[in-house]
């Protein structure tokens, strides 16, 4: 944008008016620092819409929006005292050093063997240990890095996530699709018949129009039958996964473009896919019975929700032989945790502290049996209200082990299921549960690792360009 040159006299005037603006906006920023009020930045429609009206109301707190993480890099340090963000911005946060450590002892918690939690190392017993373990692995890897290359001034890497963050939820990338059953074929027009060693490249194959044996209801018309996320990050990461070499392709010097067209080349036809960034879309379109798509691309809460969920005229949700859920061998994984700004005042501590337990811990030490018990329509622990409204997998153990647990289903299942047909209970029981379950057998499992500024251009750069031409 082209500016203006401006009169003398106007910029003498600015020169008069410049020491008051100045003074303003110390004042002003003195006063944004001293208020009392908390700031919560969360994805949109990420959390049930009766734990944020609880939230506001009890604390006087107020949720803000943003649609990705690296919008939240953007405003954290001066708009946010709580954020969510997901585990590769966590660890971008704590390189700038814009987070604290969490106070563990503050939540005055136990686990469900009764001991209280003081620290970081404690808390792990209050989830879901392995995936944690594997995550932290993962997070001391990559925070290793960013001070080997000198991209922080943190002398130490990170070894429990758990130090800077309360875990909220994990998701799993996926593909699921309706009607009955279908062949999956590798680019030699080969069978493939271990759903359990199917790749990325197996899964868009077989729905591409380059596969000679793709079924009509995945073929392009003039109704797109397929959907997707439509997030620069997500897919980029997926396309990383169709890299023929036997090497992972982790430079994040490497070409976004040529990252992009691994993927891409799947896409003949113009109206083979539609691209959504609401999450929301796909999940009601999957989960309509006649139309909508027949399949798509996406996080598990959304696909859990639309198997569930099912047409509003059906009383359960759909059954196994309807609806098919694959976790690909190559399966991208995502964390996110509830992160507290290094700057929040003094004063606001006890009632962040007081809303992230509620959001997150509500019902850490309750006995599994009792986790499902309803005051009135509602179930008594947030920590599960919030699971029933988004379906995305929990990290808290006990809540997390009672669902998975197909040998003893709790109660909570009996709402999507039919009890009277026990032919079909158990195999869509177990389907439910493997959209939810993140440990899968032989499955490698891939966390997004924390990129610059640069590179995190250069792959929105990259994918504007090429889906413009999808």
């Amino acid at each position: 944008m082209k500016i203006k040159t401006k009169s003398p006299c106007i910029i003498l005037s600015l020169f008069c008016f410049v020491p008051m603006l100045l003074f303003t906006n110390l004042v002003f920023s003195s006063c944004a620092r001293s208020d009392t009020s908390i700031r919560i930045g969360n994805f949109e429609s990420y959390m049930a819409q009766e734990l944020i009206d609880d939230i506001e109301k009890k604390y006087g707190a107020k949720f803000t929006y943003y649609p990705n993480n690296e919008a939240i890099e953007a405003k954290f340090e001066k708009y946010y005292d709580i954020a969510i963000p997901s585990s590769y911005e966590i660890i971008n946060l704590w390189s700038q050093n814009l987070i604290q450590k969490i106070d563990w002892a503050k939540f005055n918690i136990k686990n469900t063997n009764g001991d209280h939690i003081h620290n970081a190392k404690e808390a792990i017993t209050l989830f879901n240990q392995t995936e944690i373990n594997y995550l932290n692995e993962q997070t001391r890897i990559f925070s290793t890095k960013m001070i080997e290359t000198k991209k922080t001034n943190q002398a130490e890497p990170i070894t429990n996530i758990l130090d800077w963050c309360v875990p909220y939820f994990f998701q799993n990338f996926m593909f699921a699709y309706k009607g009955k059953e279908i062949k999956f074929y590798d680019e030699n027009n080969e069978e493939v018949i271990d759903k359990n060693n199917l790749t990325w490249n197996d899964i868009f194959y077989t729905v591409s129009p380059l596969n000679p044996k793709c079924e009509i209801r995945f073929k392009p018309t003039k109704k797109t039958h397929l959907g997707m996320v439509d997030d620069a990050r997500t897919i980029y990461e997926v396309a990383k996964t169709l890299n023929k070499s036997k090497k992972p392709t982790n430079d994040i010097a490497y070409d976004a473009n040529k990252i992009f067209s691994l993927l891409t080349k799947y896409f003949t036809n113009k109206s083979w896919i539609n691209l959504q960034s609401d999450s929301g879309i796909i999940s009601r379109n999957l989960s309509i019975d006649n139309g909508g798509y027949s399949a798509a691309f996406a996080w598990s809460g959304d696909i859990f929700y639309a198997a569930t969920q099912h047409a509003e005229e059906e009383s359960f949700g759909f059954h196994a032989d309807d609806f098919h859920i694959i976790k690909p061998s190559n399966s991208l994984i995502s964390f996110d945790g509830l992160v507290i700004n290094k700057s929040s005042i003094e004063q606001k501590k006890n009632k962040i502290y007081e809303i992230i337990k509620q959001i997150a811990l509500d019902g850490c030490g309750v006995d599994q049996n009792k986790l499902f018990n309803k005051k009135s329509k509602n179930f008594s622990y947030w920590t599960v209200r919030n699971f029933h409204k988004l379906g995305y997998t929990p990290p808290l153990k006990n809540l997390y082990d009672a669902l998975i647990n197909i040998d003893k289903p709790c109660e909570y299942w009996n709402e999507f299921l039919d009890l009277n047909n026990r032919k079909k209970y158990k195999k869509t029981l177990k389907m439910y549960i493997d959209i939810i379950k993140i440990n899968q057998h032989n499955q490698y499992k891939i966390y997004e690792e924390p990129l610059d500024h640069i590179a995190n251009s250069n792959i929105n750069w990259a994918w504007m360009q090429i889906k413009n031409n999808l």
